[in-house]
């Protein structure tokens, strides 16, 4: 493998981004849907036709329309779903296993179907912990409809029309809107329960208003955290390919309620991050307490955890705790050094880092004639791969089931991969 490169499409050894843009009016379902619409244009429709004829099964007064309207002075596509009373998908496996005989029908992809059951997920144990239930307790309201399931259904067939057109899904900050919300439960205020769940959950980077109104709904949020966004407050660098506009329900005065999606793609060939570092020496901390401190940073977040052997003061052997972590994360990365060690203060250093172009994606490969699927991260720069690696803990979890040593199988799964990648990684089809 070390000894072989594969060729990469030209256009696509640049970055590529997909940009969600919810600081205007927030995020809804069918508004995320209805700018992937508008940036697709009749490749998305077609597929939203045979995703219908589905639905209708489920639901026999399913009914879909779209069309371009102005919210405020924008114009975008526009969505009108009516929907029946549906009373079997109000519990959470039925709704479950109904997304996912949806999706099987459609062909979807494994990214597509991962994707949709972590936004189900996502949305029903925030409705379980605001409600203080089990999951399998909980009887769902506005969430247990047809029109919960279109929403996921229709962003993961129609992100598999993009998705190798992309490789990293930011999220500007959301505007969640405010005042009161009339739901099921009653009187509840903006943002809903459930929805400041899964932003809290989720790391999210929220802002209130502009207007009084629920601007980000709770399937909104589950689908951003199901795209594991990355949140940003600026735009990158970047040359713009493609843009989409979809707009809510309400037309308010003086308010353009839309959202936007923004495809492109970097200028240049190096992949470029904002990134956080954290410092802190300490000199009375066990080893134990500091093993235990790299898991848990790293379980809420960190991209990475250094300890370093230090000379401190009054020739003190010590250590030096570095972690690199997103300025979203920022506050809870410090938060959990200052209570887990003790020590007294945190630098705090803002750098760029230039990373080579990378990607995770889950391959189909065939192994003792048994078909499996392995993630595994692809590494590429100057239209070349120069890396392939495969998740250890499910290399480690088929080694264990297949009785095969994981250096072995390392080696077999990564030639699979490298033929399939060969022949079909990021093309345009």
């Amino acid at each position: 493998m070390s000894s072989q490169k594969s060729k990469l499409n030209n256009k696509k050894s640049q970055k590529s981004f997909l940009i969600i843009d919810p600081s205007i009016s927030g995020i809804s379902g069918d508004m995320f849907v209805a700018a992937l619409i508008n940036l697709l244009g009749t490749n998305a429709i077609n597929q939203l036709t045979i995703l219908s004829q589905e639905l209708i099964k489920i639901d026999n007064e399913f009914q879909l329309s779209y069309n371009q309207k102005k919210r405020g002075s924008i114009e975008g596509t526009i969505l009108s779903i009516n929907c029946g009373n549906t009373p079997q998908l109000r519990h959470p496996e039925k709704i479950k296993k109904t997304i996912n005989q949806v999706l099987t029908s459609l062909n979807c992809s494994i990214e597509g179907m991962r994707f949709a059951e972590r936004t189900i997920n996502v949305l029903l144990d925030a409705e379980a912990q605001v409600h203080g239930e089990k999951v399998s307790e909980i009887h769902l309201h506005e969430t247990g409809s047809v029109d919960t399931i279109f929403d996921i259904c229709a962003t993961a067939i129609l992100l598999d029309k993009i998705r190798s057109q992309y490789l990293e899904i930011i999220s500007l900050p959301i505007s969640v809107g405010g005042g009161l919300v009339k739901t099921e439960h009653g009187i509840l205020p903006v943002p809903s329960p459930a929805a400041t769940q899964i932003a809290k959950d989720y790391s999210f980077i929220l802002k209130g208003g502009p207007i009084n109104f629920e601007l980000m709904t709770p399937t909104g949020a589950a689908i951003l955290a199901g795209l594991q966004i990355k949140f940003q407050e600026h735009l990158p660098i970047l040359t713009i390919t493609g843009i989409g506009i979809g707009g809510g329900q309400k037309n308010f005065p003086d308010h353009s309620n839309i959202l936007r999606v923004i495809q492109g793609q970097s200028p240049s060939k190096w992949r470029t991050e904002e990134l956080i570092i954290l410092e802190t020496n300490v000199d009375d901390v066990t080893g134990e307490v500091l093993g235990n401190l790299v898991e848990i940073l790293m379980s809420i977040g960190a991209m990475d955890v250094s300890i370093l052997p230090a000379v401190m003061k009054k020739n003190r052997p010590g250590q030096l705790i570095k972690v690199i972590c997103n300025e979203s994360t920022m506050d809870q990365m410090m938060t959990t050094m200052i209570k887990e060690t003790g020590t007294l203060g945190i630098r705090i250093n803002k750098c760029q880092r230039i990373a080579v172009n990378r990607i995770s994606k889950v391959f189909q490969v065939t192994i003792e004639e048994k078909p499996v699927e392995i993630t595994a991260k692809i590494a590429w720069m100057d239209n070349e791969i120069i890396s392939i690696k495969t998740e250890f803990s499910e290399l480690k979890k088929l080694s264990e089931e297949i009785d095969i040593p994981i250096k072995s199988l390392q080696k077999r799964l990564d030639g699979a991969i490298y033929e399939i990648v060969g022949r079909n990684f990021l093309n345009d089809d």
